[in-house]
């Protein structure tokens, strides 16, 4: 037997944003199921829930990186392998399954781990400039390449 997907929306106003008022909200505190969210820092603070990256909100990075840098080889790729994954996801659930098969899973692996390789190698690290002082700015593509190493499981947890 299948059980059923549980999708529930809870907003709060507050005059804070973030951690505290996230907190206050009264629920991730104490929630022990999935979140999926768009890995805004504060949400990784709530140890007690497994957390996975929303796909959706990946694919309009992603579409964003492929209109407007179409230097950036890797992200059309890095898109393809995300619905190709789920593809196989929803391929498993109709088959009733529980997990991919080990070859699947190795693949994918390997796949993710070339095209992070590939987005490193399109975007490398900017040099410190010695006038300025602290970390060379990342800019948007950067930051979502650390984010999808960094991130790996959470990115692959459907």
């Amino acid at each position: 037997m299948t059980l059923p997907m549980i999708s529930i929306t809870y907003l709060t106003l507050n005059s804070k944003r973030g951690y505290e008022a996230t907190k206050e909200a009264d629920i991730l505190p104490h929630y022990k199921g999935v979140v999926v969210h768009d890995c805004w820092s504060s949400y990784w603070k709530f140890n007690g829930a497994a957390h996975q990256i929303c796909c959706a909100h990946l694919l309009r990075e992603l579409n964003g990186i492929i209109e407007n840098h179409p230097e950036q080889t890797w992200a059309e790729k890095f898109k393809t392998l995300l619905l190709k994954m789920k593809k196989s996801k929803d391929r498993a659930i109709q088959k009733e399954k529980t997990e991919l098969c080990c070859s699947s899973v190795h693949r994918y692996k390997k796949q993710y781990d070339e095209l992070i390789s590939l987005a490193r190698s399109e975007n490398p690290i900017p040099e410190q400039n010695e006038v300025k002082r602290g970390k060379p700015k990342r800019g948007k593509v950067l930051c979502l390449i650390d984010r999808l190493e960094k991130y790996k499981g959470q990115v692959c947890f459907f």
